[in-house]
């Protein structure tokens, strides 16, 4: 074929924000100079508005495409759509022989996302953040709006076909809202505390999964009209007389200077909120709130295993001695260690729940334990923490010091709160890794020889012994058939009552103070070489040579169903006994002529499947030199 093949141009997936317009261009060029070609486009978007235009389409042999596409609301879709361009020449500049035809495709997919919710906006509102935005009424199509928020305006600086969701940036879902046609949300989260900025996004959503790219942030902050919770912080622990030391700052923008604030008098009440709230504390009235006690020294706790949540109300009163509820704090609670004691290490995990935000972790080890003298060790974003290379038996205390803030600039910073002083022991609790088995089986000796790695060469340092396991098919249950206490020792010999046949695997053990055992190793199995022979004559003389019909030596049978007959069809002799020592008479003791005598044999062998049946048929020469006389 002297015919060129005609080429397209490579086209992109590609992403667009529906309500906008896709325009992309296609070139196809043919070799043979004289070539015409024809270019054409299919794909579902054809059914909407998308057009191809190819200007002197069918003539030249270099063209350009234009898809265009002007998209909507309707055309979002969790699937992309498919776009194929197809490019053919009719092969005119042949001069020879009639040529076929030759064609190039090229295909791309375009994915159309909901277009960004605009116009967010965040406003407090009592204790509340209002949050607004302009629907999108025109995706009628839409499921709703995801409201998500953070502590920080993080704004995504990248394409909205990028794939970063609200989540990918930092957010977390706080609401979702049904509806193209709203346009508010209500964050009423308990946990929303004064002090603290909060920055939202919204998300427009459709059923199949197709969500819009975040929109940009909008903030705000609760009014700074209720006390605020700065510290609840461990300072003695015991398990009866602990103590957790407790503090709060002033809501610094209530207004006092007007009604019905502008005359009278505050105080405070602290609440221990573990269960039902309890009154634990009351403080001084007076008409300054700055000049109010701010601190309490909760004692007689059991610090030591329980978790204390505490919460501030802000009471006034009016010159004619009327009590008015003014506002409470959010609960606040102290920093609670967990130990998780392990094989020459310990784990630390701890739970705090504070309206303030807690950058950095400082972990903090008693050195020597009992010396009351606290090291730090380390410091952690995270609230886990693994101190390694301890030792097995060893007691080590720890605690932890959290350092945090309040994004607003009026509350003093860092906030530093200490958990209570919690000890453990090491001890091993991890299993060594398992060993590697190996299996050499042999018929003649019947015997198996198993062979194994010792994981301390490898990947454990405390195996001690090692534990062997058995079953008799490959379908039964294992059952433990021996123990190998020295470590070194990786060599087992075993055959079960004759037979090789079966499955095994190897646990490496532990110390003996732990005795952790080990995932199995890998299984090996083997299966028994079975064999039974029948000769084909036999002299039952007398003279000590040849006188019963016995087999050859045989190996793995469990039994046999042995039936002979004679020339006639007739049954003459039967047995289960695998060694038959067939005398030459009846089963009824009868004296049989000389003769051929057929049997049929079914042979149980034992295998590791199980018993399995085999069928022998044959004939047997029966030989008298002196014939002997009826029993």
């Amino acid at each position: 074929c002297e015919n060129n093949a005609p080429t397209l141009s490579e086209v992109l997936d590609t992403c667009i924000v529906a309500g906008t317009t896709l325009t992309l261009t296609v070139t196809a060029t043919d070799p043979d100079p004289l070539d015409n070609l024809t270019m054409n486009a299919s794909g579902t978007p054809f059914a909407d508005s998308a057009t191809f235009t190819v200007p002197g389409n069918g003539s030249g042999n270099n063209l350009t495409g234009t898809f265009n596409w002007a998209t909507s609301c309707d055309d979002v879709s969790n699937t992309d759509y498919l776009i194929t361009i197809s490019v053919d020449d009719d092969d005119q500049g042949n001069t020879g022989p009639v040529q076929i035809p030759l064609s190039d495709y090229e295909s791309f997919l375009i994915r159309v996302i909901p277009p960004q919710v605009t116009g967010v906006t965040a406003n407090n509102v009592g204790n509340t953040i209002v949050v607004n935005w302009i629907p999108n009424s025109g995706c009628t199509g839409a499921t709703g709006y995801k409201i998500y928020r953070s502590n920080s305006p993080i704004v995504n600086t990248n394409s909205c076909c990028d794939g970063s969701t609200a989540t990918d940036l930092g957010y977390t879902l706080v609401g979702t809202v049904l509806g193209v046609n709203a346009s508010e949300f209500i964050d009423n989260s308990p946990n929303l505390a004064v002090g603290q900025q909060y920055c939202y996004v919204v998300v427009l959503y459709y059923n199949d999964g197709s969500v819009s790219c975040p929109s940009d942030p909008a903030c705000d902050q609760l009014q700074a009209e209720f006390p605020i919770m700065t510290r609840v912080s461990i300072d003695v622990t015991d398990a009866t007389v602990g103590t957790d030391t407790v503090e709060w700052f002033y809501p610094y923008e209530l207004d006092t200077t007007v009604d019905p604030y502008n005359s009278g008098n505050f105080y405070y009440e602290l609440y221990r909120v573990n269960g039902t709230p309890t009154l634990i504390f009351t403080s001084i009235i007076s008409s300054s709130l700055p000049s109010l006690t701010d601190v309490y020294f909760d004692t007689g706790l059991n610090t030591a295993s329980t978790q204390y949540t505490y919460m501030v109300k802000l009471w006034h009163i009016s010159p004619t001695s009327e009590v008015t509820f003014v506002g409470q704090s959010t609960n606040a609670s102290s920093v609670f260690l967990t130990l998780t004691p392990n094989d020459n290490q310990m784990g630390l995990s701890w739970n705090v729940n504070v309206p303030w935000t807690n950058t950095i972790y400082e972990i903090y080890r008693e050195t020597p334990t009992g010396s009351g003298t606290w090291t730090m060790i380390d410091t952690t974003s995270l609230t886990t923490y693994t101190d390694t290379g301890l030792l097995n038996g060893v007691n080590y205390c720890y605690r932890i010091k959290s350092i945090g803030s309040y994004t607003a600039p009026e509350i003093p910073t860092p906030l530093i709160n200490w958990s209570q002083e919690a000890c453990a022991t090491p001890l091993d609790m991890t299993a060594p890794c398992p060993p590697t088995l190996e299996i050499l089986g042999d018929c003649e000796t019947v015997m198996n020889t198993l062979t194994w790695n010792n994981p301390n060469s490898t990947c454990a340092d405390d195996v001690m012994s090692y534990n062997i396991y058995y079953a008799e098919t490959d379908n039964s249950a294992y059952s433990l058939i021996a123990q190998v206490t020295v470590n070194s020792d990786t060599v087992f010999y075993h055959n079960n009552n004759g037979s090789i046949a079966g499955c095994y695997y190897v646990t490496a053990i532990d110390s003996a103070q732990y005795g952790n055992e080990s995932d199995s190793s890998n299984v090996v199995c083997i299966d028994n070489c079975p064999y039974y022979w029948l000769p084909n004559v036999f002299t039952p003389n007398g003279d000590n040579v040849n006188d019963l019909f016995v087999p050859f030596p045989y190996k793995f049978i469990k039994d046999i169903e042995l039936r002979i007959y004679n020339r006639w069809g007739n049954l003459v002799f039967e047995t289960t006994d695998p060694d038959i020592k067939w005398d030459g008479y009846t089963t009824d003791n009868k004296l049989l002529v000389e003769g051929v005598y057929y049997y049929v044999c079914k042979v149980n062998t034992i295998r590791l499947v199980g018993i399995e049946p085999v069928m022998l048929h044959g004939f047997v020469h029966l030989i008298y030199d002196n014939k002997p006389v009826n029993k």
